[in-house]
């Protein structure tokens, strides 16, 4: 994918500029799209309203510019990146693939936990992203809190840690730390099965042309039998040099250049170069 073309065109452009606008209809009608669209595990369970697991993705609070001001700028920060990897189609399932693996590990911790909080925003498909970055580019720098240089690598390991440390001790209260974990842990999950993907595929090339090779060998093994036979039906007969061909000729004279050398011989019974060409000396000269 080109790098140098317009922000416009990216995904994760159109992402934030989608997720803008609903933030700014939900400022005019905030209880609609909360009451509708936010991620409300009793409203999924009890009325099988299960596309608020994907929907929420898209709904912030609206009472603060900063919950939605950070996420899309670290969707245009780090997606950006990533989908100049990837490519929009990717990109755009992947980002989807994250944020609604995080609404679903919300959900599922609720139905243990039995607990009923709203969840809105996107934070988990970011938290994805990141990952995602970090994965491609571990050795990139990010300036943590815009002063602190980190490696992406250990700013992914350190945001984990951190969310993991907020939600068991609860020192972050309206946060949706599980959320956030749920997001990283779909986005390795992902990970790890690209990584396998590959490598079945890489394994599958592999045994074809193992096995082209193989299926070109045995013609040629067949093809050098049949030669031998024919040289050997010939001399037996008495026919002499004369009777040979220029090929069956060349042929001999390459096998007393390169025969090999030791007293092995081929599988089925069939005769090693050395003794062939020991057998034709019996008849003609070399």
């Amino acid at each position: 994918m080109r790098r140098n073309r317009s922000i416009v065109n990216y995904a994760a452009f159109m992402i934030t500029a989608f997720t803008s606008i609903i933030y700014f209809a939900q400022r005019m009608y905030f209880p609609f799209f909360e009451e509708n669209f936010s991620l409300i595990p009793s409203e999924i369970i009890t009325k099988y309203q299960v596309w608020r697991i994907f929907t929420y993705l898209f709904i912030h609070d609206p009472m603060s510019y900063l919950h939605i001001f950070f996420n899309m700028y670290m969707l245009i920060m780090f997606g950006i990146q990533v989908e100049a990897e990837w490519g929009r189609r990717r990109f755009f399932f992947y980002y989807f693939l994250c944020g609604t693996g995080a609404g679903l590990f919300i959900f599922l911790i609720a139905l243990i936990s039995g607990e009923n909080s709203l969840t809105m925003g996107a934070s988990g498909a970011i938290f994805g992203i990141m990952l995602a970055f970090s994965m491609l580019n571990p050795d990139a720098v990010i300036l943590l809190f815009f002063i602190l240089p980190i490696r992406a690598k250990y700013l992914v390991i350190l945001y984990a840690g951190l969310e993991l440390f907020f939600e068991l001790s609860g020192a972050q209260p309206g946060v949706s730390h599980v959320g956030h974990l749920g997001g990283l842990l779909t986005g390795f999950l992902y990970f790890k099965y690209m990584k396998h993907k590959f490598s079945k595929r890489k394994k599958r090339r592999t045994s074809k042309k193992r096995s082209e090779f193989s299926v070109v060998s045995s013609e040629k093994n067949e093809s050098s039998i049949i030669m031998k036979n024919v040289i050997l039906e010939k001399l037996r007969a008495g026919k002499g040099k004369e009777s040979l061909s220029d090929d069956e000729w060349q042929y001999i004279k390459y096998l007393d250049i390169i025969h090999d050398s030791s007293d092995s011989e081929e599988k089925s019974g069939i005769k090693s170069d050395k003794e062939f060409i020991n057998e034709v000396r019996n008849f003609i000269k070399l």
